[in-house]
């Protein structure tokens, strides 16, 4: 019996190549999953590929060219953007970290973890928070309701 996997697309948005590739590397190692990972260096691209809803993951730079990662996620949230999104940041940026969540980042990840075992976990993280919010998104604009057992 053969089990065909998935082809997750993944989306890496930062003006410094060595993070893309990285990121490729890492994830053309894993044995759970098949990536497709492509690599954009600019924050209007950023945007107009949300808009297109053709990847999986985005993992989005703090800062791309003169764009922060917070105005991205924040236009992104604004388009009511259906694609979970990773904040990539640097040590010490909890309050960065926090208003990414706030704005409907899926995760953050600093860039020291950015490693086998966590890159492709907070991914998987990333798209079954998303599917949730979704799903509750849903239920709130149709009225569902689920029953609460005594």
């Amino acid at each position: 019996m053969s089990t065909t996997r998935h082809c997750l697309r993944i989306l890496v948005i930062d003006e410094d190549v060595e993070t893309y590739q990285r990121v490729r590397e890492i994830l053309r190692t894993n044995t759970e999953h098949t990536y497709q990972v492509e690599w954009l260096a600019d924050g209007d691209a950023a945007l107009s590929a949300l808009d297109k809803n053709e990847h999986d993951c985005f993992l989005l730079d703090e800062r791309v060219g003169e764009t922060s990662g917070i105005e991205i996620l924040r236009e992104a949230k604004d388009h009511r953007a259906l694609i979970p999104v990773i904040l990539l940041m640097g040590h010490n940026q909890e309050e960065l970290a926090q208003a990414a969540l706030d704005l409907g980042a899926a995760a953050t990840l600093k860039r020291h973890d950015l490693n086998e075992e966590n890159l492709p976990r907070t991914i998987l993280y990333a798209r079954q928070h998303r599917q949730v919010r979704s799903r509750l998104g849903q239920r709130r604009t149709t009225g569902t309701k689920r029953a609460v057992p005594a």
